[in-house]
């Protein structure tokens, strides 16, 4: 239904769930340079910090070779995104020093994929997490629209590969622009948001319903309720204008 997506795979199970956050969580990723404290692991095998979670020696293995290829991945990224906001009147990318998702914050989510969805494989668990390199690019409310557009014209002109792209400008709940792309030389999918500053601060305060309504034991009726107070919250946020237009370029190119 609009407005829901399906827990398989980005939220791990098979239940429809409203979702009108979409945002990393302060704290989860690490800088560029991985992690200062591994996680620990036995014979292989990965237990979180926490406890709880953990992975066995395979899951483990490939979640490792996940996160090198994202670290491998990273710099060029950076580099693009860095060189496309110096050049956008106004524009910047928020929270840059936490790009790379720790190894502790991926590898929990890898586990509640694969327990909420236990007949993937390992490979298709970890092909559809999506974020573990994501950025944020923050453009004033009155020029968000050339900016994000701009960005998004040269993102497919330097060779990335549109992946995912959600527009939920002027929609129900969560606004914003959530997009995925592919890295050409690594083939790594990475994540970039686009937002105004209200749409960041409101995606920020607003993280701990949208948390709560995706955990699997939240009952429909609470989940509806969180839904609602969501849809409120966004509600104040002002839209800029064209935003709801800003598209993928047709066929790649962009007169």
């Amino acid at each position: 239904p609009p407005g829901h997506a399906a827990k398989t795979g980005e939220n791990g199970s098979n239940t429809l769930r409203p979702k009108h956050v979409e945002g990393h969580k302060e704290g989860e990723h690490s800088g560029a340079k991985g992690e200062q404290h591994p996680s620990p692991s036995t014979n292989g095998e990965w237990k979180s910090h926490s406890g709880g979670a953990s992975l066995n020696s395979e899951q483990n293995a490939a979640a490792d070779k996940f996160l090198e290829q994202a670290r491998r991945a990273e710099p060029r990224i950076t580099q693009s995104l860095r060189g496309i906001v110096d050049n956008a009147p106004g524009s910047q990318l928020t929270g840059l020093g936490k790009r790379l998702k720790t190894e502790e914050s991926f590898k929990r989510k890898l586990y509640t994929s694969i327990v909420t969805t236990p007949n993937l494989s390992t490979a298709e668990h970890l092909a559809d997490m999506k974020d573990s390199v994501r950025y944020t690019v923050q453009s004033p409310h009155e020029l968000y629209t050339a900016n994000t557009q701009q960005a998004i014209d040269r993102l497919v002109a330097q060779g990335y590969e549109p992946v995912k792209f959600k527009n939920t400008w002027d929609k129900p709940g969560y606004q914003g622009i959530n997009s995925f792309w592919r890295e050409p030389t690594t083939g790594h999918t990475f994540e970039v948001q686009f937002h105004t500053p209200a749409s960041f601060d409101t995606k920020t305060q607003a993280h701990s319903l949208y948390e709560e309504e995706r955990l699997p034991d939240t009952s429909p009726q609470r989940a509806n309720e969180l839904q609602q107070k969501l849809n409120h919250v966004f509600d104040s946020v002002p839209r800029p204008s064209g935003s709801s237009s800003i598209s993928l370029p047709p066929n790649g190119k962009r007169k």
